[in-house]
């Protein structure tokens, strides 16, 4: 068995039990608002749901759950070292599908969405060794930096593929941070 396979199995085997596609309705929902073709569409599903499950692989490992979706969690199934390499696998498999969409600015925004997820889950991590509840304003801090931030990087890739004007978009992008957890809603940049 080569490297690769050793490492992309496990990510394939918690890949096939789905869970709600909340990710993929919502790429969806804004596609058919931004009028994008429906194979647009498919990669972008196909790269969130691939670096949401990364996400998922890792969030078990750090908080040292055993089941996801009805089934043992990868580091349970094949060992903490292996779900940290399967977990990156998926990031890295991600960006790629991304990259199917010619244009570097939807490549940067899913780089610039794992950046915040990664901060979320380094924020979420100290509060759970902690020994005190995070505040509220704490809270959505964490909610928005593991969630909110795949909702806005297919806004931003949605907005790089067919351009809304900018009061638009601005409103989309706050009802993405609101989805996300953020209570207050920043001014918007667009790339």
């Amino acid at each position: 068995m080569n490297a690769k396979a050793q490492w992309s199995e496990p990510f394939m085997y918690q890949e096939r039990t789905p869970g709600k596609l909340v990710r993929t309705e919502l790429a969806w929902a804004l596609c058919a608002f931004y009028g994008l073709p429906c194979a647009q569409a498919h990669v972008l599903c196909a790269a969130i749901e691939r670096i949401n499950l990364s996400s998922l692989i890792h969030d078990d490992l750090l908080d040292g759950d055993s089941l996801r979706r009805g089934i043992p969690t990868v580091w349970k199934q094949y060992g903490a070292e292996v779900a940290l390499v399967s977990g990156m696998y998926g990031y890295l498999d991600g960006l790629r599908v991304l990259a199917e969409l010619n244009d570097m600015n939807i490549v940067r925004a899913g780089i610039e969405s794992l950046e915040c997820l990664h901060v979320g889950q380094y924020l979420d991590a100290q509060v759970s060794a902690g020994e005190k509840l995070p505040s509220l304003e704490e809270y959505g801090c964490i909610a928005q930096a593991n969630t909110g931030c795949f909702f806005v990087v297919l806004l931003k890739a949605c907005q790089c593929l067919r351009p809304l004007d900018i009061d638009t978009y601005s409103l989309l992008e706050s009802m993405m941070l609101l989805l996300g957890g953020r209570s207050q809603v920043p001014s918007a940049t667009v790339s």
